[in-house]
């Protein structure tokens, strides 16, 4: 099948291309609810229940500290399961992620307060925060590719797009369940009812390690393994060969994940600690935001197939830099129906960057490579712009006397360094499978 401009398809079959996607939707989605999960209770349950000797903004400080080190762990894990998804194939390190990552969570929910265990408890609820970053570290990346090497190749932005709706579907999950917790314990919620989306989680990954067994190995890792092109050790190679790439990709990552999680994480905190908003017209408003962007990513990743992943990166970057003042101006309406729009449209702006960079992130590596380079590059980013974002923008709203002014500029730094590395890494659409170059 001849696709584009006459390069063939290598191996590409609609049911395997059907299975990758689910799987990885699926499965993204599920860890992402993990993920995420945590941030949501950082900033409304740990901050209380872990961290209960400090004050109210130094107890949000420090549950956003154990909220980083996530992040921290992220290119460790990438590191280290993208070296062995590059050896032993992509399938298995999603199954070892999507395991890991169910197991932690769990644990969480049945963790002891410092009430109960004193300096242990933030001790164990970090080192098990720690053990989710490795797991995601490996995650993201791998399910993108998954999808990417599975897709026809004049549509790899769409299949990237869609694979990426995963991550706000996971939003969608955690904020979702956590708000109907919530409703559903009242005034026992802080007592045991944060704990049953944590416990919620066993179900959840059962069902999606079913769905990623289903998934079928690549056509363009089987195809280096015949070829006899398999590294040794192909993290250290990738980061010899595409320090460059590694590090651009990092650089346009870390703005769209900073953004992400400045709207999310320390969004909800921001609206109900500061601005006094209930925790449920929170959650819903991140819950309406999050299920607007699962469609917009398709969206924007099918149109990066038509006009070239630049241009809609670009445009979309340039997009939250003008937005982000109006945003925080909309929040602070306190008005439930204003911050809804206001975080729905950033959700939109911000997946506008997400759906392209899943296709941009993976063309610019040698498939022998690219689980390594992708996740590296992602991770590294992420850590930056996710990991530290809400610890910053708590810092800079206590630094500056409840003004949000400095959080916008933080953003709009990151959104030209992002323009800067997306220019100089160039466009990459039209770029033949590189599976198939020797």
């Amino acid at each position: 099948m001849k696709v584009g401009d006459g390069v063939p398809d290598h191996g590409f079959s609609a049911d395997a291309a059907r299975r990758a996607l689910i799987g990885s939707v699926f499965g993204t989605a599920l860890e992402t609810y993990d993920f995420i999960l945590f941030g949501t209770a950082a900033g409304l349950v740990f901050n209380r229940l872990f961290f209960p000797g400090s004050d109210a903004l130094a107890g949000t400080l420090y549950a956003f500290g154990a909220f980083a080190v996530g992040f921290v762990a992220r290119p460790i894990g990438g590191l280290i399961i993208g070296n062995y998804g590059d050896r032993v194939g992509r399938k298995p390190m999603l199954l070892l992620t999507l395991g890991l990552m169910g197991a932690v969570t769990a644990l969480i929910g049945l963790l002891p307060t410092y009430a109960q265990i004193g300096i242990f408890a933030p001790i164990l609820l970090t080192l098990l925060r720690f053990i989710q970053g490795i797991a995601f570290g490996g995650e993201w990346g791998g399910a993108i590719l998954v999808v990417i090497e599975h897709a026809p190749r004049s549509r790899r932005g769409l299949f990237g797009g869609l694979a990426s709706g995963g991550i706000p579907m996971g939003t969608v999950f955690a904020s979702g369940l956590l708000s109907l917790s919530v409703y559903a314990t009242g005034p026992h919620f802080l007592t045991w009812g944060w704990r049953l989306p944590f416990l919620f989680s066993i179900a959840m990954i059962l069902m999606g390690l079913y769905v990623r067994t289903r998934i079928l190995e690549t056509p363009e890792f089987l195809a280096v393994q015949r070829e006899g092109r398999l590294s040794s050790l192909p993290a250290m190679e990738a980061v010899r060969r595409h320090y460059r790439e590694i590090l651009l990709i990092a650089g346009a990552f870390l703005m769209s994940n900073a953004t992400f999680y400045v709207t999310s994480v320390f969004m909800l905190s921001y609206g109900n600690s500061t601005l006094g908003i209930g925790i449920n017209a929170m959650l819903n408003a991140l819950a309406v935001k999050s299920f607007a962007t699962i469609v917009a990513a398709a969206a924007f990743g099918a149109l990066s197939d038509r006009f070239g992943r630049v241009p809609v990166i670009l445009g979309s970057v340039l997009f939250m830099a003008l937005y982000i003042f109006p945003l925080f101006w909309l929040v602070q309406t306190r008005d439930p129906t204003a911050v809804t729009l206001g975080l729905g449209l950033a959700g939109v702006g911000i997946v506008a960057i997400n759906g392209p960079v899943a296709a941009f992130s993976t063309e610019v590596y040698d498939a022998s490579l690219r689980y390594s380079g992708a996740t590296l590059g992602t991770q590294m980013g992420a850590v930056f712009g996710g990991g530290f974002s809400p610890l910053i923008a708590q810092a800079m709203l206590a630094h500056f006397g409840g003004a949000t002014w400095p959080i916008c500029l933080y953003v709009i730094v990151l959104s030209v360094l992002a323009v800067g590395c997306v220019a100089a890494l160039g466009e990459t659409y039209r770029k033949p499978r590189l599976a198939l170059a020797n």
